[in-house]
């Protein structure tokens, strides 16, 4: 259609990764948020007491260890 307006392209923030199909904030959630056109991949990064680099949304990893009685679908796993 010659002269019309082409919409501004859209885009949806897969936040923690597709978390639901894969455990939060892991590379399965983050490869699969990846096959959608538009997705964007987003977490948080965050570090631990020794220095550690980690994909964590919450300041406190009890939170999602599912021994501490946290969310059963986080990939979390103390090391």
């Amino acid at each position: 259609m010659a002269g019309a307006a082409m919409s501004p392209p859209v885009f949806f923030q897969a936040h923690r990764g597709s978390v639901d199909e894969a455990p939060e904030n892991t590379l399965s959630a983050f490869r699969h948020a990846w096959r959608f056109p538009g997705s964007i991949p987003e977490t948080d990064i965050r570090t631990t007491a020794d220095g550690a680099l980690i994909c964590l949304h919450d300041a406190n990893a009890g939170a999602h260890d599912q021994r501490a009685g946290g969310n059963p679908r986080c990939g979390c796993r103390r090391a």
